[in-house]
């Protein structure tokens, strides 16, 4: 008999093709040498895309489908060696045209959008096609896999350089109407939306719709190449990016419990914050998804609200329980030096102020330094691994860095600030606001040494790096507690130039306050821009050349004598 071709089929809503996803990953993955799997979906192949093996439904094997009904759980087609499986989990939990032992077998347990007791359905169903026609599929049943996956190629980058754009909160609400009888607690999402306008938050919603005003829409962000079968993934990526989440019980908001997500939430707990709203009548769709078993605890948080009054109850005490606490940027400083002089009396003199989203840390490279100094942490150790090495400490000791959304490093060889006229911020301002995206890495100033395609960096006497490209440096050991630069030689090629060119090859781009190279994108050619890559410009002799202290705003007063002449704000 030729090989066994499996066609998963579902003409129901996308709440059910995606439940279904860890269902065939799982098929094509235990059978790969004794079955081909085909996916007959009429929207939602998308989601399937990064299933590696797996092939669309193909016109001549269509021809065996024969008056398949909706609620069938599976047809066998013998002469074809050809199995139909509709993946709609109703298909097995409905009595029709079983007999009542079958019947029994597949819904046993089976419990609405619960995920766990979807896989023991689909266990069942295989075990009864392995009784009935002698043919064996082979099926893991670790409850672990019965989450889906999550498709890896979904680029929202479009939207997350708006959301670097940007100084307010974002919160975003899946304004789905349900395409089933249920009924959701908000009725006009107008007045959602503007609940959390008078909030202070930017709003965005999922769908586009008419009647709401004063509110982003999800299809500003997409890239030009995103169909309607692969917006809803596009949407929930979006959404979990941003600050706030309101999902209510439709399919289309559920999919937000998927491995990506989790396994996202347990590196940054704080980065989103997840709320589930659902009347009395139907919280049982959030309750069956949220098993512990699989879902880390805290994912998300469900409510029981009957109507926007009942909504906004619960958001008023949810939003100010997490004042100052959710939806803030925070920042580290990280400043290290391994004596006392007269720039670290400066720094600590005016760089050092009080905001209770930025952190000091004062690291002494210098076990017998006594300091104690207002809003700042002071850090002692050995002096080893030169500046990088008191970084890394700092960063990694009980996983400190996971506490912050960005981070600025300096050593103390800096002087400044020289805050251009008319700034009216804080000196961390700007180099936080240098991050984006794309750029990951942001400095005063940029040495390309001459060879821009190969060694251009960021010159680290300052510089900012979000947490996602200290995460990736961390892994690139630039920070690490075991491996120190042991000379300053190692220190400059392993570490400075080193991290610069890991965050480039990375597809990510560096960037200065240099005007010199305004717009310049490092990870392309350099022949592409009409402008002469310049060698180390911190000296004298470039002064009013190269740079202003204005433009650049730190300096290195080792190299470099200017006296700055306004001081940082000082807050509260």
């Amino acid at each position: 008999m030729s090989i066994l071709k499996i066609v998963f089929f579902n003409s129901a809503n996308v709440g059910d093709s995606f439940f279904a996803e860890p269902f065939i990953r799982n098929v094509v993955q235990s059978n790969k040498d004794t079955a081909d799997v085909y996916v007959c979906m009429k929207y939602n192949k998308f989601l399937y895309s990064d299933i590696p093996d797996f092939m669309d439904y193909y016109p001549d094997i269509g021809k065996q489908l024969l008056d398949i009904q909706t609620h069938d759980n599976y047809m066998f087609v013998p002469h074809a060696n050809l199995i139909y499986i509709n993946t709609w989990i109703g298909s097995l939990a409905y009595q029709k045209d079983k007999p009542y032992d079958e019947h029994m077998l597949l819904s046993r347990g089976l419990r609405e959008c619960d995920l766990i007791s979807y896989f023991r359905g689909y266990a069942g169903l295989f075990n009864l096609i392995r009784m009935k026609h002698n043919i064996t599929i082979k099926f893991n049943t670790d409850i672990q896999l019965s989450y889906p996956s999550f498709p890896k190629n979904v680029d929202i980058s479009k939207f997350m350089a708006f959301k670097s754009s940007i100084n307010k909160p974002i919160a975003f609400i899946n304004n789905y109407r349900p395409m089933s009888t249920q009924l959701l607690p908000i009725r006009d999402f107008n007045e959602l939306a503007t609940y959390f306008i008078d909030k202070g938050y930017f709003v965005i919603m999922a769908e586009n719709d008419a009647n709401i005003d004063n509110v982003v829409f999800c299809d500003r962000f997409y890239e030009s190449n995103v169909a309607i079968s692969r917006d809803i993934y596009y949407i929930a990526k979006i959404c979990d990016a941003c600050d706030l989440s309101i999902y209510f019980d439709t399919g289309r908001n559920l999919i937000y419990f998927n491995t990506e997500f989790m396994e996202d939430f347990k590196r940054h707990p704080n980065r989103n914050q997840k709320i589930h709203f659902s009347t009395a009548k139907y919280d049982f769709y959030f309750k069956h998804l949220n098993r512990s078993e699989v879902v880390p605890n805290g994912y998300a948080a469900q409510y029981i609200a009957e109507d926007f009054t009942g909504v906004k109850t619960h958001l008023d005490q949810i939003l100010t329980s997490t004042k100052d606490v959710a939806f803030i940027k925070r920042t580290a400083v990280l400043y290290v030096f391994h004596e006392i002089n007269s720039r670290v009396i400066h720094f600590i003199q005016k760089c050092v102020f009080n905001d209770p989203n930025i952190d000091f840390y004062l690291i002494a490279n210098d076990m017998n330094i006594q300091l104690q100094v207002p809003y700042a942490t002071v850090v002692n150790r050995q002096n080893i691994g030169w500046d990088f090495g008191g970084w890394s400490d700092c960063l990694l000791t009980d996983d400190m860095y996971k506490k912050y959304d960005s981070f600025i490093f300096a050593n103390s060889t800096i002087m400044g600030p020289f805050l251009p006229p008319g700034f009216s911020g804080k000196w961390t301002d700007a180099f936080i606001g240098g991050l984006n995206a794309n750029v990951k890495l942001f400095g005063s100033t940029i040495n390309t040494m001459r060879r821009p395609a190969t060694n251009a960096h960021v010159q680290s006497y300052i510089f900012s790096a979000d947490r996602e490209a200290v995460e990736y440096l961390i892994q690139c050991e630039i920070f690490s507690k075991t491996k120190y630069a042991v000379d300053f030689r190692d220190a400059v090629f392993n570490k400075e130039i080193a991290m610069s060119r890991r965050i480039v090859e990375n597809g990510w781009n560096i960037g200065s306050l240099m005007k010199h190279y305004e717009g310049v994108d490092f990870t392309k050619a350099p022949t592409g821009y009409d402008i002469k890559f310049l060698d180390d410009v911190m000296y004298p002799e470039w002064h009013n050349i190269a740079w202003t202290e204005h433009e650049i705003i730190f300096i290195k007063g080792n190299r470099v004598l200017l006296n700055p002449t306004r001081r940082a704000p000082e807050l509260g």
